[in-house]
């Protein structure tokens, strides 16, 4: 699965947002994620941080679900400001505007960041397999996998449950923390089924 960033729908924003390396353009970036869907077949799930007192207007995000519709992401999930800033004038968007800002996309998004209840809503889309392909990478704890896939932890719990249960993951004591890691002997399946787009 590839989660790359979309967090602008033109130049102005790009550089404001992501302030990326001066010779990179906003048209350049774009052409880019949308050549790569192109040639790309597995999940492509594109995130789109927004910003408030500059994402947020109607003109903003037309534009960015313009960009959206070229690139066509299997999902589209919407983050913002969760953690302190690089500058101060980037500050989050409600929980309320962000639901109401991902109904305008087209399926619409997925709403994910730290808040245990927006992190929730993303969390019916993530499926077993979602999780063994993380711990088949490297152990992580139930904080490294709620992180990893935008999910809450007790979310995480849940599934863990069931596949220590099924014998499918292991679980080791690192420094008084809990990992987890793929059993000895379980592969994780390389084609998964694609997860439901949303409706």
């Amino acid at each position: 699965m590839v989660v790359p960033s979309l967090d602008a729908g033109g130049e102005p924003l790009f550089h404001l947002v992501n302030r990326p390396q001066e010779t990179i353009f906003f048209d350049q970036m774009l052409a880019g994620l949308i050549a790569f869907r192109r040639e790309y077949t597995g999940r492509l799930w594109l995130e789109v941080f927004v910003v408030a007192a500059f994402t947020v207007f109607e003109h903003e995000l037309a534009s960015l679900q313009k960009c959206v519709a070229l690139i066509q992401p299997d999902r589209v999930q919407l983050n913002t400001v969760t953690r302190p800033p690089a500058e101060d004038y980037a500050t989050s968007v409600s929980p309320d505007r962000l639901a109401t800002i991902a109904k305008t996309f087209e399926p619409p998004a997925e709403v994910i960041g730290s808040d245990p209840a927006i992190a929730t809503a993303s969390g019916a889309f993530v499926q077993r397999d979602d999780i063994l392909a993380l711990v088949r990478r490297r152990p992580c704890s139930v904080d490294d996998i709620a992180a990893g896939l935008g999910i809450h932890r007790n979310e995480v719990l849940n599934h863990l449950e069931e596949l220590a249960h099924g014998g499918l993951v292991q679980i080791d004591a690192v420094d008084q923390r809990h990992h987890y890691r793929i059993a000895s002997r379980t592969t994780c399946p390389r084609n998964s089924p694609p997860p439901n787009r949303l409706s």
